[in-house]
């Protein structure tokens, strides 16, 4: 009869072990999860920053590329700007167009 009495718990004991051990277990989840968030930030943060150089590259990739396809007369004098004026005949027939396309 004594182990029999011993095993019994009472409902009051089974509720506080039951409380108790909720209680550690959402703590744990928490922590874990505090834990998944931080790693997540950097590895976003990593993503980024991963971008950005990319952007970098392709941006200077890009304009030396351009700088590469320039003609040799351009490349000997950058800072002379040569206008490209259309022909009197050019300008003559575009006039034209605009009034007979107009109506």
């Amino acid at each position: 009869m004594r182990d029999k009495e011993q095993k019994v718990i009472t409902l009051e004991d089974l509720l506080n072990k039951f409380d108790k051990q909720n209680k550690e277990f959402i703590k744990n989840v928490e922590h874990e999860e505090q834990f998944e968030r931080i790693e997540t930030v950097d590895a976003i943060q990593n993503d980024i920053k991963a971008q950005q150089i990319q952007t970098e590259r392709a941006k200077n990739k890009f304009a030396q590329t351009i700088v590469s396809g320039l003609g040799e007369k351009v490349k000997a004098s950058p800072n002379k700007v040569t206008i490209i004026k259309k022909p009197w005949h050019v300008k003559f027939k575009e006039f034209i167009k605009k009034i007979f396309t107009k109506f």
